[in-house]
């Protein structure tokens, strides 16, 4: 699992804000502990969230600013890829929704379980670290 994966790694992590899913913020708490303070959870305090991650999944600029005003280093979303479709000066492209929104020049996914993804931003992490993590995913 993608807590166990950042367990391991805690070393590389745990200094570094990061983005969950609502309704994984009071799981990852538990899990990780205090040294993982989390972006948001299922109390009523971060219900504001809600609104603002939603609009931000509208587009990919949505979406990277949303990420950069928070100053967010690496992202833990749910492993269920969607198509999005955007438009490009191409006109209207279908791309897999990680594929546009996790670019892979800002970002790299060093972890995948079926469950979760790990995704971090590579100007955040050591280059010989995401290396290594990116070469260890099986490609499918």
């Amino acid at each position: 699992m993608a807590a166990d994966f950042i367990s391991r790694e805690r070393s590389e992590f745990s200094r570094r804000r990061y983005y969950n899913e609502w309704g994984w913020g009071g799981y990852l708490a538990w899990r990780l502990g205090p040294e993982f303070p989390v972006f948001m959870d299922g109390r009523y305090i971060f219900h504001g969230l809600l609104a603002e991650a939603s609009a931000a999944d509208a587009s990919t600029r949505a979406w990277n600013s949303f990420l950069d005003r928070w100053g967010v280093e690496w992202v833990m979303l749910a492993d269920r890829p969607r198509t999005v479709t955007l438009n490009t000066p191409r006109g209207m492209v279908a791309m897999e929704h990680f594929e546009s929104f996790f670019h892979p020049m800002q970002w790299s996914l060093v972890h995948r379980d079926g469950v979760a993804r790990v995704y971090v931003r590579r100007t955040a992490f050591p280059d010989p670290w995401v290396a290594t993590r990116e070469a260890m995913l099986p490609r499918r």
